[in-house]
């Protein structure tokens, strides 16, 4: 019996060090790396039967199959962790198993589930003090309500979540509530607060770098700058983040979905200003694809990826699949409930169709959503609103 205590309690370390590692990979952008160590943790979790560690590792290996994409397998790990959870630690780790599929959740646009799954993650890092945890499950809700278009309510929420990082000297929820309220502030049309936050966060990141962060700070700071009419600015920002995108090519994380579209606006808005030159069309088609690999992981980024698409088509002079493309994004918005890309649609086919019944539709259809949203109306999907 003592011999076999003994190995059950190794098996169990062996687990854990294993999903400290697949924390690391997730952070890293590491999709391979993530799901060996997921695969690792689980493995030698099982032979010690259900336990925190076993439902722990399910949900990573949920994080880990929703990175490749499987999606239907993501779903089955993510089941299992539950019914891990509820059995061999209701507290803890039922609240690690619900925070972790949740984000797996939002990349999904799986938005009720996520949210109930996050509201119950926090009651229970509330009850058990784990600040650290407590912190990733605020910053989660942040991004979910950036995605439902509730901007200033998200943007409220990541205050509070950066002046409660910087009393515990928590860097990673710092640079995280800062990334969430930049963000928050580009779409209300506050550019130069988005900027001076942001130059904030890579100030932070010169010490401690982290390239999932330093590409969403990137993309968001090209929209930013590009919308105060600092061209230069902008496009070195967007250059820095499109070189670690190209050393980056499987994201892991959800929340980069600002990034990765930062950059892409910002040369399209060039090509549409007429700068058609190598270099820039060039620009803008790897940020296409790279656009393009983040939705086909997360369907989050979908109705992006197909509006940038139609831009594309668009400016490359084919209409008729510009304006396919378009369609088909605001049918996915409208599916996966996101207000500020079905606004965006709505614009680029209003403009598309300018002077006609249909088109004034699409327009007054845009300005109702923008309206809602609290976002500036003037603002169209190829050319972020500019203030030279």
């Amino acid at each position: 019996m003592r011999r076999q205590g003994q190995l059950r309690e190794e098996a169990l370390e062996t687990s854990r060090i294993y999903l400290r590692l697949t924390e690391v990979f997730w952070f890293a952008n590491d999709t391979p790396a993530l799901g060996h160590a997921g695969l690792r943790a689980l493995n030698s979790a099982e032979r010690a039967g259900p336990s925190p560690e076993l439902a722990r590792a399910y949900a990573m290996l949920c994080l880990a199959a929703g990175s490749i994409p499987i999606h239907p397998l993501a779903r089955i790990y993510s089941r299992r962790a539950l019914e891990i959870a509820r059995i061999a630690d209701p507290l803890g780790s039922l609240a690690y198993v619900r925070f972790t599929t949740s984000v797996y959740r939002i990349g999904t646009a799986r938005w009720d589930e996520a949210r109930e799954a996050l509201d119950e993650a926090e009651a229970i890092f509330e009850r058990l003090g784990d600040l650290r945890l407590l912190g990733d499950t605020r910053t989660a809700q942040g991004m979910l309500g950036i995605y439902r278009g509730h901007f200033e309510a998200a943007g409220a929420l990541f205050t509070k979540l950066y002046d409660h990082a910087v009393r515990y000297e928590n860097l990673q929820h710092q640079v995280w509530a800062s990334l969430g309220k930049a963000a928050c502030e580009l779409r209300c049309g506050r550019p130069a607060e988005a900027a001076h936050i942001l130059e904030r966060v890579l100030g932070l990141l010169v010490d401690h770098p982290d390239p999932a962060e330093q590409i969403q700070a990137y993309g968001l700071l090209a929209g930013a700058r590009w919308r105060q009419g600092k061209d230069t600015a902008a496009l070195a920002a967007a250059s820095s983040a499109a070189n670690l995108m190209t050393h980056n090519k499987r994201p892991t994380a959800f929340y980069l979905f600002e990034g990765y579209t930062g950059v892409a606006e910002v040369h399209l808005d060039r090509m549409a200003a007429g700068d058609h030159s190598p270099a820039t069309k060039q620009a803008a088609r790897q940020a296409a694809v790279a656009l393009h690999t983040f939705a086909r992981i997360f369907p989050i980024g979908k109705p992006r990826d197909l509006l940038v698409k139609g831009l594309v088509l668009h400016l490359s002079g084919r209409p008729r699949r510009a304006l396919a493309a378009w369609r088909t994004s605001l049918s996915t918005a409208q599916r996966l409930g996101m207000p500020l890309d079905a606004a965006l649609a709505h614009a680029r086919l209003g403009l598309s169709a300018r002077g006609t019944p249909q088109g004034q539709w699409h327009l007054e259809q845009a300005r109702t959503l923008q309206h809602q949203l609290g976002v500036p109306h003037d603002r169209t999907p190829a050319g972020p609103t500019r203030h030279k």
